[in-house]
This record gives C-alpha cells, structure tokens and sequence, in this order.
C-alpha cells in the first residue's frame, strides 16, 4: 500500500500527451514556496478551511479523540490527538474539512488508470507519479511502473532526486520513459536554506542517471531571492553541458496559491517574505540558458529564439 494525497486524470502539464498524474505524500524536503504542504507526510493529513466553516460543533461531536474544539468562535484541531479516521468528514454540512491521503494498493491504481487507456495512446501521453516525492515508495513504485509497462504505457515520474540512488532509483530506470526533475537552486548554501537539504545528492543522482541514458527534463521552480540571477542559470547550465546528456530544461514561475492550505492544515506559511516572481525576467533567464544550447520551455511555452 502506498498513501496517494490525489490522482488527477485528464492532465496536459505533467508530461506528453494526456495523462494521469499519481500525487504520492510525503517529502524529504521542506521548499519554502511548496505548493502541495498536504505532501509532506507520508501518513495522511487532516484539514480544515475556515472559510467553509458555520461552527455548528458538529466535528466537536463527532471526533472520538476529542481532537476538536472550538476557541473564541474559531475550530481547533489538536494534531497530535487527531488520528485522521475522517469521522468529522461525513458530518460537516459544508465540507468544511478534508482529508489529504488514502492507502491505495497498486491494484487498485492500476484499476483508475488503465480507465484512460485509450487517451494515452492516441494523444502519446500515459501516466505520471508525482509527490510529495515518488521515490520514498520506491518499491511500490517499481510495481506499479512495471505493470504499466507491461500494458504499454508510458511512465514519467516527477522528483527532487534527493534519494538513495541504488535502492531508490536504479532499480527504476528500465521502468520510467521520462524523468523530471527539479534543480531548485546551484548554490549549496542557498539550497540548503530554502529547503532543508543539500542539492549535492541531487546532482549526483541526475549525473548517474544522465550516464545510464535516461531521459531526463530538469525543471527550475524560478524563486525570487533564490534562483532568479544569470549567475544560477550560468552554473545550472555549465553542470548540465558538461556533466550530463540533459539538454531539455523548463521554467516554472513559484505561485502563491498554496497559502489556503497551510491555513487549512493550521501551518505557517514560509513563503509569506517571498516576492512572486516578475514575469518579464523569465525570458532573460530562459536566454541564459538557451545560449549554451539548451532546449528551454517556460511554464509549458517553448523559447523562441
């Protein structure tokens, strides 16, 4: 069993051709712009949104842990009593609260899946599994990868690389026909303070992986105050040319959507500071990189150059 936060059918940004994207909870970094914080955890994560919400008590009522009250007319949820058994789930007249993660066996996947064939074969698009980060499931992975395999679909997984690369990731890469994965910052320092780790097991594993022929995309979440200077995109590029077979590299401005979530989840939200980045920089950047011959897309829109 793995704990799956969402499957999003019918998707056109995740990969070639229509797919269907397998969101996997759980993460080994903490980004400070993350736009899915219901991904941290590998167990799944209880919600509530304000905004929804009539303070009619009922949770309080339902909640066998007694995880809930209400203060001063506001609902608290106590985390570390809530044991996420979504009773309160059923009872709330305005939906008002909201589970982030269900046990899936790779059965059951399969079964929504292969629903789309037919969609993944006329439009060359298949499946993609996604996060949180795919990889902490490996073996789960490697099951469900193979029998989509074996059904002629093609597999593309998203991931921050940041694994063990031969318990984690070799076994995988007769599995996987594409492989994006994020560069989130060059500078080791900078790295570490916007999201916990070192990027050095990162490129170590996209070197490995480069070398082993995989097809690889390397995605930059474009951060204000992090990555979005020519001296990034300078090193980005020299480590790609030189080191890897990697020439295909997407842009992705950060957004700031994802604030509703972590109210919901009754966490702080860490990239309160962080300004949303200028839209007319992105170009300048993409230039950068597309000087040293990369292949380079914004948000999904080729560079023309």
């Amino acid at each position: 069993m793995a704990t799956i936060f969402n499957i999003q059918r019918f998707s056109i940004h995740d990969g070639p051709g229509i797919r269907t994207t397998v969101f996997f909870s759980g993460c080994p970094l903490r980004c400070l712009w993350c736009h899915n914080p219901e991904s941290h955890e590998l167990k799944p994560q209880m919600a509530h949104f304000a905004n929804r919400c009539i303070r009619c008590g009922a949770c309080i009522t339902a909640c066998p842990q007694g995880a809930i009250s209400l203060d001063n007319r506001r609902v608290i949820t106590d985390v570390e009593s809530c044991i996420v058994c979504g009773k309160c789930l059923s009872i709330c007249p305005t939906q008002a609260r909201k589970r982030y993660g269900e046990g899936y066996s790779v059965e059951q996947l399969l079964d929504i899946l292969l629903r789309d064939l037919t969609y993944y074969q006329k439009s060359g698009g298949g499946v993609t599994l996604s996060g949180g980060e795919p990889l902490l499931h490996a073996a789960f992975v490697a099951r469900l990868a193979g029998s989509l395999q074996a059904r002629g679909v093609h597999v593309a997984i998203e991931s921050c690389a940041y694994a063990d690369y031969a318990r984690q990731i070799k076994p995988l890469v007769p599995l996987v026909d594409l492989w994006m994965i994020d560069i989130k910052a060059m500078d080791d320092k900078r790295h570490r303070a916007a999201t916990g780790r070192s990027v050095s097991p990162i490129l170590d594993n996209i070197r490995r992986l480069s070398r082993e022929g995989a097809k690889i995309i390397v995605r930059v979440p474009v951060v204000p105050q992090l990555n979005d200077n020519e001296q990034n995109m300078r090193t980005l590029a020299e480590f790609l040319i030189t080191q890897t077979h990697v020439r295909d590299v997407e842009l992705l401005p950060m957004h700031k959507l994802a604030k509703h979530k972590y109210d919901a989840l009754g966490r702080p939200y860490p990239a309160a500071h962080i300004p949303a980045p200028d839209a007319s920089s992105l170009p300048a950047l993409a230039h950068v990189l597309a000087s040293y011959g990369l292949n380079v897309t914004i948000g999904g829109s080729v560079l023309s150059t």
